[in-house]
């Protein structure tokens, strides 16, 4: 059961990772990821390989989209159901660029010759 007064008299108990909380959600998000365009290049076609993913106040969430390839406008028209443990939270979409993986994948060299996935843009929401 959602406590209110649990939630703002000790925020760090209601934890925002639905494994470490005893507590039930404050709400139930319905995100639904259509599309976007205007992104910029950043693969050496002059396009970019997009995917989206999401962090709800800065805890990374089990959301990520298809990579919709070769394109600077993609649609993805995807649904997602997010547990939400606070009230006032804060919702971060990301976009990337699929290449060959985030840093830790390809590591830091890597990751300096260009081969993990570039951030294309962020987008912040109040819940």
């Amino acid at each position: 059961r959602f406590s209110p007064w649990l939630s703002l008299a000790a925020p760090h108990l209601c934890s925002d990772d639905p494994r470490a909380s005893s507590v039930a959600p404050y709400a139930v998000l319905h995100l639904f990821v259509d599309r976007a365009h205007g992104l910029p290049a950043a693969d050496l076609n002059g396009l970019s390989d997009p995917y989206v993913t999401a962090q709800i106040n800065d805890m990374d969430l089990d959301v990520r989209t298809s990579t919709q390839n070769n394109t600077l406008a993609p649609r993805w028209s995807e649904h997602f159901e997010l547990k939400v443990y606070r009230p006032e939270s804060i919702l971060t979409l990301f976009v990337h660029d699929e290449d060959f993986g985030h840093e830790d994948t390809v590591g830091f060299a890597g990751s300096l010759v260009g081969l993990s996935d570039d951030l294309l843009g962020i987008l912040d929401i109040s819940l």
